[in-house]
């Protein structure tokens, strides 16, 4: 009863500044998905976003001094997963996963 793994995961609405964020929240919901699966009971690709990148509320609004997750800052790498693996075979794709990626910013930095 003193572990809760939603709260832990999710944040506790008396402590948001607590809250975990999500990197592809603002990101396109067309291409909010990291993997595609054959749904046989209706014959249909399923498009699912299962890989995730999560990250404290301190990580946005230059909360911490020196970087920071600004907006739009999350991606599905479609393009460069499809780029890398059109030439090969099903033995030699990288995965069937999409990665994501998030860009971190950096005061003082590139």
């Amino acid at each position: 009863m003193h572990f809760d793994l939603l709260n832990n995961i999710q944040g506790d609405i008396f402590r948001a500044s607590q809250f975990l964020n999500h990197a592809l929240f603002d990101f396109s919901e067309l291409l909010r998905w990291s993997y595609a699966v054959d749904d046989f009971v209706t014959g249909s690709k399923e498009k699912i976003l299962i890989d995730h990148i999560m990250f404290t509320q301190a990580m946005v609004n230059w909360t911490l001094p020196n970087v920071c997750v600004e907006p739009k800052a999350g991606k599905v790498e479609h393009e460069i997963h499809d780029l890398v693996n059109a030439t090969l075979n099903r033995n030699q794709k990288t995965s069937d996963h999409k990665p994501v990626s998030v860009v971190l910013s950096v005061r003082g930095g590139d």
